[in-house]
């Protein structure tokens, strides 16, 4: 049970009430009798236990009926095959696949894309703002221009510090 906390297993209920049955009968025994060793106790009783189910009398009991189930499967098979393989062919067969998780992986997906558009939208504009910058200079440009250049550099600034804050920010959780 150690082993499997640690490492994060899921373990089938009947298998873990089974440990606990054994923990607590070993621990319960151990405070009647200090000596006790349960698997000692228990040997005997697990020996007849599994000699009564693999005997050849118990294994005969069980292969009968398994032998005439796969008997009939044998028979039924082919037809039942080629039902399937008619259906199949017609077109006739439908599939309903639900996939665990897939919705959340879609939602990330989007993000990740969200955020991309967004960083090259960001480098567009500083490439325009640079090259307008350059190339543009109609009369009186320099004070409207320094404004403008200005006020587009502080939002596209402010613009990527947000969209850095939400990379990272996704980056945490």
């Amino acid at each position: 049970m150690a082993i499997a906390l640690r490492h994060r297993l899921q373990l089938p209920s009947d298998l873990v009430m089974l440990f606990r049955v054994v923990s607590m009968s070993e621990g319960l025994g151990a405070q009647l009798d200090p000596d006790f060793r349960l698997f000692e106790f228990a040997t005997p009783f697990l020996q007849h236990f599994w000699l009564e189910r693999r005997s050849p009398k118990a294994m005969a009991l069980h292969a009968a009926p398994a032998a005439l189930d796969a008997a009939e499967l044998g028979l039924d098979l082919p037809q039942r095959a080629s039902r399937l393989h008619g259906q199949l062919e017609r077109g006739e067969l439908e599939f309903k696949v639900n996939h665990e998780g897939l919705r959340a992986f879609s939602r990330q997906l989007q993000r990740m894309t969200n955020r991309l558009t967004l960083t090259m939208l960001l480098a567009a504009i500083i490439v325009a703002l640079g090259l307008m910058m350059v190339v543009y200079h109609p009369p009186g440009w320099e004070w409207y221009g320094g404004w403008l250049f200005g006020l587009a550099f502080l939002s596209s600034l402010g613009f990527g510090g947000w969209l850095m804050w939400s990379i990272w920010r996704a980056g945490r959780g």
